[in-house]
């Protein structure tokens, strides 16, 4: 079965599976900072408590606020892109449930 599925990946027939983890936003490489599990966790409880801020407001000015207050050792674009990259992971997962 391994020798199969390596013979449809050389031909293109299997899709690999992305690890949107390995994906670092620009932002972390130049700050030299990955994405830990605990500040993902900070970043979606925050999110979470203050939903309609973040769903209704400004989200620069929610990031920013963000970045100064919340997770201090990430920039508002590090933020926003790790919200983008979330948001892609969940929806493909939903979509295959």
């Amino acid at each position: 079965p391994l020798e199969i599925e390596q013979d449809k990946k050389d031909e293109g027939e299997v899709e690999e599976e992305v690890d949107y983890d390995q994906n670092q936003d620009p932002s972390d490489e130049r700050s030299g900072s990955k994405w830990k599990h605990d500040e993902i966790k900070v970043l979606l409880d925050y999110i979470q408590e203050n939903y309609s801020a973040w769903s209704k407001g400004n989200k620069s000015k929610f990031n920013n606020d963000m970045a100064k207050s919340v997770l201090p050792n990430k920039e508002s674009n590090a933020i926003k892109s790790k919200l983008a990259r979330l948001t892609k992971k969940y929806e493909s997962t939903i979509k295959w449930i």
